[in-house]
């Protein structure tokens, strides 16, 4: 905006090289030679993908082993792929991001009727999976900053512009960088 002003903290991260993303990464694996006639591949094409997509987002694979017997999926528009454990060897072969972990949590001596188990991915591994992504690079801040608008007057909107991450950044050595994660949780069925 004309006449903001913006102040960047001075200690703040300094760029010391930069590593391939996740699509440079692509183009340099055992596949990219695949990928350069069919970027879909190991799917036949675009649609065969978003059906696979689909599958695996909303049905377990005995759900999906029994989609894939449907007399539909032999006429000539049939997936290239023929049970569930064939359409999870494709995907196994796409990128990915974190691997999810899981944990048996126990509470002291109190029994529970069944196993409380957490899923989660390694923090560290989702924010290297998040600065590989080419999709968010202009999407993230990595430097505290103080903004003021056009009357002079501070001005507050993202965790990076605030105080608190500033007075992180004074505790920090000359070139750290911070990053400002939200952990969150929800429903969605892990498979």
């Amino acid at each position: 905006m004309p006449g903001s002003k913006v102040l960047y903290h001075l200690n703040s991260g300094f760029e010391y090289g930069s590593l391939p993303n996740i699509l440079h990464e692509m183009d340099s694996n055992e596949y990219a030679d695949k990928r350069t006639h069919n970027v879909f591949w190991p799917f036949a094409h675009q649609e065969e993908w978003e059906l696979a997509k689909l599958l695996t987002e909303t049905l377990n694979q005995s759900q999906i082993n029994q989609f894939l017997k449907l007399s539909w999926t032999k006429k000539p528009t049939k997936p290239t792929f023929t049970s569930a454990y064939t359409l999870t060897s494709f995907m196994e072969v796409l990128p990915s991001g974190p691997e999810w972990k899981m944990q048996e949590i126990y509470a002291g001596n109190y029994k529970t009727a069944k196993p409380m188990i957490l899923l989660y991915c390694d923090g560290l591994e989702v924010v290297k999976a998040l600065f590989g992504n080419p999709i968010f690079t202009k999407h993230m801040m990595y430097n505290p900053r103080c903004e003021w608008n056009t009357q002079g007057l501070r001005e507050y909107g993202e965790w990076m512009p605030g105080d608190y991450a500033w007075a992180i950044q004074d505790q920090l050595p000359k070139g750290s960088t911070i990053i400002g994660v939200i952990g969150a949780s929800d429903k969605t069925t892990v498979t």
